[in-house]
């Protein structure tokens, strides 16, 4: 073991060598053991005269701190106070000695009789971490050691050694090599260990004598990958499992949620799912339908009567960037002719019957024009048109009476 070596200067001068060794053993000491620190403010320092090592007054003044208040580290800097205000080695001619917690002044820098010193510092104290733990380990030591009831050769010395025992306690006794524990419940010693009794089940080389014998009595089945599709069923038979997906009836399935399909989800929530989204969608595309037909009916009831002919008719190239949406399925291109006036009714015809089913195969199922007090436009159903549509458009005269 390591130990710091002895030296007594006796009536000799304490050299710095010697100093900064015990600076640098405390050191050591105080990082091994983990020492604790504290934090003081404004804690007053005690003025003294410096006397040499012959008893003489040296020039100069020295300040320490009181007992407890010493051992100052560097790391925050101590901050020193001269009646309030702080001060600084270079500034006010001073030395710090961290280790004794004190000040030095030389004499033609001393303070006054009545100027008070103090010290703002981070101090070492006596209180230890690491003997802390050490001491708290011991203690959690001795409470387990505590219910460690010893070695027993049998149940019976067990009993008469230690009849009351406490929740946690437990020996070891000889006859059964096995750890015994206080049960509170029984007030009684039990043993720990719980044997399993085996005699009713197989042994390995029982049961691999079994499915030996079993084993050729399970035909293959095919020759081939194709019949890795069959496993073999309850009733000792080949099933084709593709098969039985396929023919699996849906029993249970629910289709009144019309949520998203989460991974978590089983095949037949999804299905359900799915039907449920599927019958929503139907109904809603149906309400579509139903109001765009309506509209057309509206037209419809609305435009010209042919039995008015004959009236002017006008030629109309109906362009792919002309169109704009009024709303969903609806688009209108404006159209401009001086002989439309206010008062006329729009009959409109393709020019060709080719161009109907062009524009059915585009998903536009309906064309018609409208004069709204002389402005004139065409209306499209379903999607919108990507082609040139070229139309005739009979222009009818309306007379209000």
């Amino acid at each position: 073991m390591a130990k710091m070596p002895f030296y007594d200067p006796r009536d000799s001068e304490v050299l710095s060598p010697l100093m900064a060794g015990f600076s640098e053993g405390l050191g050591v000491l105080s990082e091994i053991l983990n020492l604790n620190t504290k934090t003081i403010k404004g804690v007053a320092l005690e003025k003294l005269t410096w006397i040499d090592s012959e008893g003489h007054t040296v020039l100069g003044m020295l300040y320490q701190a009181p007992q407890g208040n010493k051992l100052w580290l560097t790391t925050p800097y101590p901050v020193i106070r001269k009646n309030g205000t702080i001060i600084t080695e270079s500034a006010d001619h001073f030395t710090i000695d961290p280790i004794g917690g004190g000040l030095f002044f030389e004499e033609q820098y001393a303070l006054l009789e009545d100027d008070e010193v103090t010290v703002d510092a981070t101090v070492v104290t006596p209180s230890s971490q690491a003997l802390y733990s050490i001491l708290q380990d011991i203690s959690d030591l001795k409470t387990k050691a505590a219910h460690d009831k010893g070695y027993y050769a049998n149940p019976s010395a067990l009993e008469e050694a230690v009849p009351t025992g406490a929740d946690g306690d437990y020996a070891i006794v000889g006859t059964t090599d096995t750890i015994w524990l206080w049960d509170t419940d029984t007030q009684s010693w039990v043993d720990s260990h719980k044997a399993t009794d085996l005699s009713n089940y197989y042994t390995k080389g029982e049961t691999d004598n079994l499915l030996s014998q079993k084993e050729p009595n399970i035909s293959a089945k095919g020759s081939d990958t194709a019949s890795d599709n069959f496993y073999y069923g309850g009733r000792k038979q080949w099933i084709d499992l593709l098969y039985k997906v396929r023919n699996t009836a849906l029993s249970g399935l629910d289709t009144s949620t019309a949520q998203t399909i989460v991974a978590t989800d089983t095949i037949l929530a999804a299905m359900g799912k799915l039907q449920a989204q599927i019958t929503q969608s139907s109904t809603e595309v149906s309400g579509d339908i139903t109001a765009i037909e309506s509209d057309i009916t509206d037209l419809q009831a609305n435009k010209a009567d042919k039995t008015e002919l004959p009236n002017k008719v006008i030629s109309v190239t109906l362009t792919t960037t002309g169109w704009t949406s009024s709303v969903d399925g609806i688009y209108s291109q404006g159209i401009t002719n001086s002989a439309i006036t206010a008062n006329m009714k729009l009959n409109l015809a393709l020019a060709s019957d080719e161009m109907m089913k062009t524009l059915a195969d585009a998903g536009v199922y309906g064309l018609t024009a409208v004069n709204d007090n002389g402005t004139a436009s065409v209306l499209a159903y379903g999607e919108k048109p990507t082609m040139e549509i070229p139309v005739q458009i009979e222009l009818v005269a309306v007379t209000t009476e």
